[in-house]
């Protein structure tokens, strides 16, 4: 059997690594040989979390006129909305703005137009809309939802005043219409005055062919394989 010999020092030179590994690991001003090598041991050895996964993405398009809406309604409404329905599904979204305090000011948040908890007005959150018009899809959005939004970001006016003539509700506030002129156009006269619309002598839309909204799903899928 071959001896060998430990050098006197090299036990300590072991223990002030380990205290310097612990010092900058923890950030601890004490160290002790029962509790500190099992903690540096433990950072050394401690597998990063995994990072979350990225949201799938679509570009929905220009938002200028979506966000002048918003705008105008802000000047009256402390939390403007539009209701929106999403065809050939029973969901109903609600538009809203995202505050200054929120992770992403100024982006429009995609509800579920349905509160999970009345208490506490909760609502089911499907991802959120930036301002440079790209949606980020949380997991339960539908492809179907995209293309909502896509339409709504064209044509503003059109497709939320489709949700109020479709519903017989306020494509705003969701309340009932019950004058003949506001059924026409999808709003109200109150929320015409807020969101700086016409109210009255507005002719009624085209419905899109349900053809149209099928292709662009179809095509989105594709997009997303």
């Amino acid at each position: 059997m071959i001896g060998c010999s430990i050098p006197k020092n090299f036990v300590n030179r072991v223990l002030n690594i380990a205290v310097s590994l612990c010092f900058a690991a923890n950030s601890t001003s004490s160290f002790s040989l029962r509790s500190g090598l099992p903690r540096v041991t433990a950072n050394i050895f401690k597998v990063a979390p995994p990072a979350p996964a990225a949201r799938e993405q679509m570009q929905i398009g220009e938002m200028a006129g979506l966000l002048q809406l918003f705008d105008r309604a802000a000047q009256h409404l402390r939390n403007p909305a539009i209701v929106l329905n999403v065809p050939h599904t029973e969901t109903t979204l609600r538009i809203t703005r995202a505050g200054q305090s929120a992770a992403v000011p100024g982006s429009l948040n995609v509800l579920d137009n349905t509160q999970v908890s009345p208490r506490t007005g909760r609502r089911r959150w499907y991802g959120r809309v930036t301002r440079a018009g790209v949606f980020e899809m949380a997991p339960n959005a539908t492809p179907l939802m995209a293309v909502r939004l896509h339409d709504l970001a064209a044509d503003p006016v059109r497709v939320a005043a489709e949700h109020g003539r479709l519903t017989g509700n306020c494509c705003f506030c969701n309340r009932s219409l019950e004058d003949e002129r506001s059924t026409a156009v999808g709003y109200g006269p109150v929320c015409a005055g807020h969101y700086g619309l016409p109210w009255g002598d507005r002719a009624p839309v085209a419905q899109p062919q349900r053809q149209q909204v099928e292709d662009d799903v179809e095509a989105f899928e594709r997009l997303s394989r």
